[in-house]
């Protein structure tokens, strides 16, 4: 039997004989048509304005994005190219790769604020040091970069971001070539996204925290925890997230960072079930856990990437 579509006038006639209906069955309906309309269209309203609220909140509470771009490449003392790419939306990224005459390259996802031209001298260190090719990007609505933050345009952008390094790395030096993804701080959940679906040779995540529902508790004590909930967005449960990969995890904290709790980076490595290292930096804050730890900060970091380069990187 051949399945029934209705005709479009079918559909209008039906529409019609159901108002009808409503209007000569139901007295009520008839005589406050007006006032039921009214109450319907102030509720249409009030979804409008919380949608948009939820993506007005994430902007002021989420993220905090650079637009100016003062990039001071003389920071970096490693050959470099500045790389414009596509997101899987249209959206047009910027970032910078450094060249460290290696076969690993670690992609970098930085925090919520800022752009890249705050972590020039940052990424020059790590390519110095560990002898690395570093990749680092701003998210949409960050720096250079087109478009508007959100928790799923992260994701897409740091995917973009993986495939352009993976077929980058393939072209130069071959199957030989392994990804590390690195995460610090909001970066730390996109890392966790990514090596979930991508098994890197290694993950590392700084300063990580269990949710943004968790972090809105902690800085904002004063307001209910359901209301946070339901009025933010943006999620980012890297506590939820870390069940997914299967990859070795390196996590590192300061010991005094007042944004993020060292307890709530030793949650998420307590709660991974691969092989991991914790390190914690003693007397460091949120943003200079590489200043205060100096040279012994990047050393824990090589000898974590190259340990575990050795794994394939797709399995």
């Amino acid at each position: 039997m051949r399945p029934y579509f209705p005709q479009p006038e079918h559909v209008v006639a039906y529409a019609v004989n159901f108002i009808n209906a409503m209007f000569f069955k139901f007295p009520y309906v008839k005589t406050n048509f007006w006032v039921i309309i009214f109450f319907v269209g102030i509720l249409a309203l009030l979804v409008m304005v919380y949608q948009i609220r939820l993506i007005v909140l994430d902007r002021l509470f989420v993220y905090f994005p650079t637009k100016e771009a003062s990039y001071d490449y003389s920071q970096l003392t490693e050959k470099y190219e500045e790389i414009f790419f596509e997101t899987g939306d249209g959206l047009i990224l910027h970032g910078v790769f450094l060249e460290g005459q290696s076969n690993l390259t670690v992609i970098l996802f930085h925090g919520n604020a800022g752009n890249i031209g705050d972590r020039l001298e940052y990424i020059s260190l790590m390519s110095s040091e560990i002898g690395v090719n570093v990749f680092l990007f701003d998210y949409r609505g960050y720096g250079l970069s087109q478009g508007t933050p959100s928790e799923f345009g992260l994701y897409m952008d740091a995917q973009a971001a993986v495939d352009l390094v993976l077929a980058r790395m393939n072209s130069m030096s071959g199957e030989d070539s392994k990804i590390i993804l690195f995460g610090r701080s909001l970066g730390s959940s996109v890392a966790l996204k990514m090596a979930g679906m991508y098994q890197p040779s290694s993950v590392i995540i700084e300063a990580p925290f269990t949710s943004i529902t968790d972090l809105s508790r902690k800085t904002y004590p004063y307001i209910p925890a359901f209301i946070i909930k339901n009025l933010i967005r943006a999620r980012y449960e890297a506590s939820s997230m870390v069940a997914d990969i299967s990859c070795p995890l390196m996590v590192i904290h300061g010991d005094q960072d007042s944004i993020v709790p060292i307890g709530m980076g030793k949650h998420i490595y307590d709660l991974a079930t691969v092989e991991k290292d914790f390190y914690k930096v003693e007397r460091a804050g949120h943003n200079d856990t590489y200043i205060v730890a100096g040279s012994e900060y990047f050393g824990r970091i090589g000898v974590f990437i190259e340990s575990k380069a050795e794994r394939s990187q797709f399995e």
